[in-house]
């Protein structure tokens, strides 16, 4: 599971610009599943970590200041 924070700091740095990417790189909406189960893109409020906004949480690891250009490159660490 992929939580996108959509709290106010990471929405203001980009948390959109995240979603779309992460959409665009698993081929699947936000709020599904990849067809072979092994993501999903979960829309979330606050994490709590505003000071590092952007953040992504990939079952439990927690990713801040997120670059969309290294958003391949954290998700396939993950196939």
């Amino acid at each position: 599971d992929i939580q996108v924070c959509e709290g106010t700091a990471c929405y203001v740095k980009g948390a959109q610009r995240v979603s779309e990417k992460l959409q665009e790189i698993l081929k699947i909406p936000a709020g599904s599943t990849t067809e072979d189960q092994k993501f999903s893109i979960t829309p979330c409020r606050c994490v709590g970590l505003c000071a590092l906004a952007p953040v992504i949480v990939i079952n439990g690891d927690v990713y801040g200041k997120v670059d969309v250009n290294k958003l391949e490159s954290i998700v396939g660490k993950y196939n």
